[in-house]
């Protein structure tokens, strides 16, 4: 009996340390299943590419056959292969182009993305080309293309510099060129290093940049001297090495996959073994100003380390799930952590505060780095998403190329702008600034549910559901007035001298703005909220509409009431008013969509649309007498009151439409979703033009300014975006 539990236990204890041995392996083989599959992806991208190439060339060879046509003269304008033809085809053409350039963008294609664009015609080059021409700008094409497959990327301290480390065991060091401008021919290795014959997780440069080191999955560290590529020292570390960042010159600081966690002196050989973590090690970094460095683990935990006694001494303690990454900011102040809790936190690194803590939207963060400017960093989601911070704008992109980022450094501006990120065997270099095109501003006001814009764009009115009117110009923004409870609505004169808004609490108010603002006037409206208001151009009229439909238009300097509008009888859905302060609008029930005009109390325009259910935002063009609204969440109908036309349908069905605005002749609406996407669409052909994307919050409120060169988005946080536009 004796022989045979000894047995058994033999069984047992093997079958635990099979058990074991698996776990300890499902993080790296999920890794590259991941990798694998991203690779799998980035092909799709690429034959998706080569059907679109077939089928612009296919258009552009039937084009050829109908110019020679029109040109022979053989047929007028009216006759069949006219010049009507002609005209049609080329703009089915230059569509295709836009698309193919799109998806070349995309793919960070940006030597064919150009090469598509240039073969649009001037003419044809309308508000698409130039915001399509705008992105591409900052996106540039693969700087290494090898056989490799790039598991990591380090840069190195205050150069144009970085290493990686592949899955055939090599380490190598590439130099980037400046920004700016296209990087020109790919760039050969500054020095390839044989690490071994196991994949490399982990590499680091050493701070003067004359060394760097690398671990492998079979737990081996060693550091050489670059370029040269002489080594130093080997370490059997005895744990998958997924961590490694230089404490000092000589001082490797090494994390591994079970918790593991030491300093090894190259100098000496000597190691220095600290209580690391639980579980597996994920990344370290050193705050090189007050000496330290911190480590983030499988344990949900942050901890930082003196660098010089080498003993633990903060914990930071709050996420829920695994910390993927962990960076200090360049001035030593902070410290932030990404988990797979989906959050990024912000914490004092001296007693483990918390700062601030930072959604990310649903995007599971595995990269984190800060840029050598305050309040800048960038991450890396698992699936390819880009997110960008920079004094409190946040940006998101989705990129083909995923597996690992680091941002450049250096003493030129530009250089704080550039991330290298690796997949397969390829680095590619994006630009991640969201330049002049796009700026925020951002207000503790909850969420803005309403905006307004002056004509020139240096002054935005924003109503927030803290109650509060909020002016946003060029000093920030500051709270005017206010509701009791949320502000629903808003309106501004062109001129920004007057701006007037709606509250839930059924009132509402005229202000007067300039460097002292105050309010004029409160006005009794109804006893349900005002869901919008306007001023008329010349500043004697303010009309508002409250959530029942009703309308009242008062004078704006007594308070008078000049004219009324009842309720219907049956419900309203959405209502609105003009930017003029001349044409009311609502949706009822049934899709009856209801128009008056608010001087004479006519009404005007009246259609039906069956198709319209659960509308929840609706717009009026300032001067095309179009009308735009949601249906269903995912689809944005836009009609023609005078002709009582449905113009078009437009859907995305990937994104559900919170909010929409039309441009002032009515040719172009925009759309916004809960995840932060903007898109841009041509009224006239129901095309998409463009996507925007600016932070990665959910958007409630949209607007042109007047000329339609910007457009301003409000966010459920408070903040205000911007991106100037052309409409041609």
């Amino acid at each position: 009996m004796m022989g045979k539990d000894r047995s058994r236990s033999k069984v047992a204890m093997s079958i635990t340390l099979i058990s074991a041995f698996l776990a300890s392996w499902a993080g790296i083989y999920l890794l590259l299943v991941d990798r694998d599959a991203l690779l799998l992806r980035h092909g799709e991208l690429v034959r998706q590419n080569d059907e679109l190439d077939r089928d612009l060339d296919a258009a552009e060879a039937a084009l050829e056959p109908l110019r020679q046509l029109q040109t022979q003269g053989a047929a007028g304008p009216d006759k069949e292969g006219g010049e009507g033809v002609v005209a049609q085809a080329e703009r089915r053409t230059n569509a295709n182009r836009l698309q193919a350039a799109e998806i070349a963008v995309e793919n960070a294609q940006l030597g064919r993305a150009d090469e598509i664009l240039n073969r649009i015609p001037e003419a044809a080059r309308g508000f698409a080309w130039h915001l399509l021409r705008s992105r591409a700008a900052r996106r540039f094409p693969l700087l290494v293309d090898s056989e490799d497959d790039v598991l990591v990327v380090s840069a190195a301290p205050g150069r144009r510099e970085v290493a990686v480390g592949t899955r055939d065991g090599w380490i190598a060091g590439y130099a980037i060129p400046a920004g700016g401008t296209a990087p020109g021919p790919i760039p050969r290795p500054g020095f390839r290093i044989r690490a071994g014959q196991e994949a490399v997780f982990a590499c680091a440069y050493s701070p003067d940049g004359r060394r760097v080191a690398a671990g492998d999955l079979a737990g081996r560290v060693s550091v050489w001297s670059v370029p040269g590529g002489e080594k130093f020292e080997t370490l059997e570390f005895d744990e998958t090495v997924t961590a490694l960042a230089f404490v000092e010159e000589r001082r490797l600081a090494i994390g591994g996959d079970e918790g593991r966690l030491a300093v090894w002196n190259i100098s000496d050989g000597s190691l220095i073994e600290l209580r690391g973590h639980d579980r597996a090690i994920n990344a370290i970094d050193v705050d090189r100003r007050n000496v330290r460095f911190a480590t983030a683990g499988d344990d949900s935990l942050v901890r930082i380390w003196s660098g010089v006694g080498f003993r633990r001494v903060v914990e930071l303690a709050g996420h829920a799930d695994w910390v993927r990454d962990v960076a200090f900011a360049s001035d030593g102040r902070t410290v932030s952590s990404a988990s797979s809790d989906l959050t990024i936190r912000h914490w004092n690194p001296d007693d483990g505060g918390l700062i601030a803590s930072t959604s990310t939207a649903g995007v599971e963060v595995v990269c984190l780095e800060y840029a050598s400017v305050p309040n800048t960093w960038c991450a890396l989601g698992h699936r390819g998403e880009l997110l960008f911070e920079r004094a409190g704008a946040r940006l998101r992109y989705d990129v083909p190329l995923v597996g690992g980022i680091a941002l450049l450094g250096g003493a030129a501006a530009e250089d704080l702008s550039w991330a290298v990120l690796a997949m397969g065997g390829a680095l590619s270099l994006w630009r991640t600034d969201p330049g002049p095109s796009f700026e925020r501003r951002s207000a503790d006001a909850g969420e803005l549910r309403s905006i307004a814009s002056s004509t020139d764009g240096g002054l935005v009115v924003a109503g927030g559901t803290d109650g509060g009117v909020w002016v946003f110009d060029a000093t920030g923004a500051r709270r005017i007035g206010g509701h009791r409870g949320a502000c629903m609505s808003v309106g501004l004169l062109d001129d920004a001298q007057l701006c007037a808004s709606g509250g839930r609490d059924g009132t509402a108010r005229i202000f007067e703005l300039g460097p002292q603002p105050r309010e004029r006037l409160v006005l009794e409206v109804d006893d349900k909220p005002v869901v919008a208001v306007a001023l008329s151009e010349d500043a004697q009229r303010v009309a508002c509409v409250s959530r029942s439909g009703r309308m009242r238009s008062f004078d704006a300097h007594t308070g008078e009431l000049l004219r009324e509008i009842p309720p219907p009888q049956r419900g309203v859905a959405v209502a609105t008013i003009d930017r003029k302060a001349t044409l009311l609008a609502w949706i009822g029930d049934g899709g009856s969509i209801r128009t008056w005009d608010v001087q004479t109390g006519e009404r005007v325009h009246p259609l039906r649309d069956r198709d319209l259910a659960r509308v929840s935002a609706i717009d009026v063009a300032e001067e095309g007498l179009r009308l735009a609204c949601t249906s269903n969440d995912y689809f944005a109908h836009v009609y023609d009151l005078e002709t009582r036309e449905r113009l078009a349908i437009l859907n995305d069905p990937d994104h559900s439409i919170w909010s929409l605005a039309l441009d002032a002749k009515g040719e172009t609406l925009a759309t916004a979703s809960r995840d932060g996407t903007v898109f841009l669409w041509d009224v006239e052909s129901g095309e998409r033009l463009l996507k925007l994307q600016g932070s990665f919050e959910a958007i409630l409120s949209l607007e042109f300014r007047r000329d339609g060169r910007c457009l301003y988005a409000g966010t459920e946080n408070g903040a205000i975006e911007a991106w100037e536009v052309e409409l041609d």
